[in-house]
C-alpha cells in the first residue's frame, strides 16, 4: 500500500470551504478544520521536500518552528524565504483554528488558508 499523500488534506478542504453543508450554527467548525488541514497539507509537503534535500531533516519529529526556520535560512533553495514566511503565516491561522475560541474563522479566512496552502505546495515543485 503506498504512504498517505498529504495532498488529499488539501483537497479536503478545499471541499470543505466550497461544497459541505452543515445545520445552521456548526459552519464555523468546517471552517476550522479546513484551515487546520490546509495547514497540515502543507507542513508535510515542506517537510518531505526538505528531507530531500537536507539529510539532517527528520521526516518524522520535526518541530514546525524548526521546519519554518530552516526554510528561511536556506539562501540556496528557490522560493525558500518565501515558502518559510507562508508557512508560518499559515501556522499561526491553524493555531488560531485549533487553540482559539475567541477568535473567529470565517469561510473567507479558511479559503485564504485553502490558498496559501497551494502556495507553498507551487513554490516547492
Amino acid at each position: 500500500m503506498p504512504p498517505f499523500d498529504w495532498q488529499d488534506f488539501l483537497t479536503l478542504a478545499d471541499h470543505i470551504t466550497t461544497h459541505s453543508s452543515l445545520p445552521a450554527g456548526h459552519e464555523e467548525g468546517k471552517w476550522r478544520t479546513a484551515v487546520s488541514r490546509a495547514y497540515y497539507a502543507a507542513y508535510h509537503h515542506a517537510l518531505n521536500k526538505a528531507a530531500d534535500s537536507d539529510a539532517s531533516i527528520n521526516r518524522n519529529y520535526t518541530k514546525h518552528e524548526c521546519l519554518i526556520e530552516w526554510y528561511k535560512t536556506q539562501s540556496r533553495l528557490p522560493n525558500a524565504l518565501e515558502v518559510g514566511n507562508l508557512l508560518n503565516t499559515l501556522k499561526t491561522y491553524r493555531v488560531r483554528a485549533d487553540y482559539r475560541e475567541s477568535y473567529r474563522i470565517s469561510q473567507g479566512k479558511a479559503q485564504r488558508a485553502t490558498f496559501l496552502a497551494r502556495e507553498i505546495v507551487r513554490k516547492l515543485p
